[in-house]
């Protein structure tokens, strides 16, 4: 009998032991944490990090979304006319690692039926300019190989439309009571871009500063990979 009743009793000490570190865990209020002292000509600042706070009525509002993920190149084709734009030899519907003709205004002219299916918000992958063909077989019509350049150009792949195009996008979801959110590509440039030769990797510059036009904000260039994205 004592031998059967020492795995529960072990659990349960265990158990009152791990709610215990918890709480107190729960209950501390994390101290500042205070940076190196930055050297002279980098990014880096000296400060300590401080609480932020996050509004509760925005956060549950987002929470309450339905949203739609939307890879403009792949999802519709509403402006032939700008197919051929770009980058050359970008453009293969045969290709899975080419542009295939879907855009902004494809994605307006469907907005209704995205509404149709419950969605509140619609999530686009990134529509920046791209860079050329890579490898002499890929392209980017993920919109994750931006062509970015310092000062920020804010230029929009040619292939999805213009910017009168996306704040059209913007204005129409809005119209309908839906929300748009946009991945952003903070921590790289696309293989190639403008702003590698610029400010070669290991460069102290930054990318692009804020403008009203494009919000993303500055950050040390890097070579590559993705991020987090703006919304409204």
């Amino acid at each position: 009998m004592k031998r059967s009743t020492l795995p529960a009793v072990r659990t349960g000490i265990w158990g009152a032991l791990s709610a215990a570190l918890l709480l107190s865990a729960c209950s501390q209020t994390p101290g500042p944490t205070q940076f190196s002292s930055a050297q002279p000509g980098t990014v880096s600042k000296v400060g300590a990090v401080q609480p932020q706070a996050i509004s509760g009525t925005n956060i549950d509002a987002w929470r309450q979304q339905v949203i739609y993920l939307v890879m403009p190149d792949r999802f519709s084709n509403g402006n032939t006319s700008n197919d051929g734009l770009g980058q050359p030899n970008c453009l293969d519907t045969a290709n899975p690692t080419k542009f295939h003709g879907g855009d902004l205004q494809g994605l307006r002219n469907k907005l209704g039926y995205i509404r149709d299916l419950g969605a509140t918000a619609v999530w686009t992958t990134p529509v920046y300019k791209q860079v050329g063909i890579v490898n002499g077989t890929q392209c980017g019509y993920h919109g994750y190989w931006p062509d970015y350049t310092n000062p920020n150009d804010t230029a929009i792949e040619p292939r999805f439309g213009t910017s009168a195009d996306l704040t059209g996008l913007i204005s129409d979801l809005k119209a309908g009571g839906q929300k748009y959110m946009m991945d952003m590509v903070v921590n790289h440039a696309g293989y190639g871009a403008r702003i590698v030769s610029q400010n070669p990797p290991g460069s102290t510059a930054t990318a692009p500063a804020t403008t009203s036009s494009a919000p993303w904000p500055a950050c040390p260039t890097s070579g590559r990979r993705t991020a987090p994205s703006p919304r409204t």
